[in-house]
């Protein structure tokens, strides 16, 4: 079992998830045997929510459900690229260049 408490990662994670310009922004601490996701939503006051905690040491080990998760997540940061580059193409009725996908899947 670790000694790295997932709560005194918390305000570390948040820092990183304000200055995000994605909204809502997700992030993962993790102690190597506990799971913790945090979502950020910042409107004019930011609010944050934390799932439970996933541990690999509980008796139904819960990777499954972590890995759950983060194949969710894969699928959420997708949809939000390809509709950035839809509203893009749009805007412009030009295809974007393929350096743009890159530069969009981290906005």
């Amino acid at each position: 079992m670790s000694d790295f408490s997932l709560t005194k990662a918390l305000p570390q994670a948040l820092s990183y998830l304000l200055s995000s310009p994605n909204r809502p922004c997700f992030g993962l601490i993790t102690n190597g045997s506990d799971f913790v996701f945090i979502k950020l939503d910042q409107t004019e006051q930011p609010i944050y929510a934390t799932s439970k905690v996933f541990s690999l040491l509980a008796p139904d080990n819960e990777l499954v459900d972590v890995l759950r998760v983060l194949k969710h997540l894969e699928d959420v940061l997708k949809v939000r690229i390809l509709v950035a580059l839809a509203t893009e193409v749009a805007a412009t009725r030009t295809k974007p260049a393929v350096a743009d996908y890159k530069a969009l899947a981290f906005r």
